[in-house]
């Protein structure tokens, strides 16, 4: 998938993807395409609120002192 695809994708909640055979004219495979965010994104996304929010604890305790 190109990324203007994506994008659009992300932008459009709830894309509604319906896919017909010769077997189930009605649509065999159907529903809702929702982005998912991946395990590593989440993980950087806490990582880094996490070595923020201890940079930002001793840079005060630094202008405390």
């Amino acid at each position: 998938m190109t990324p203007t695809k994506w994008s659009l994708v992300n932008s459009v909640r709830g894309l509604y993807i319906n896919i017909h055979t010769s077997t189930v004219s009605g649509g065999e495979v159907r529903g809702q395409i929702q982005p998912v965010p991946e395990r590593l994104t989440i993980l950087g996304a806490g990582s880094a609120i996490a070595f923020g929010t201890g940079f930002k604890r001793k840079l005060g305790k630094a202008k405390k002192a």
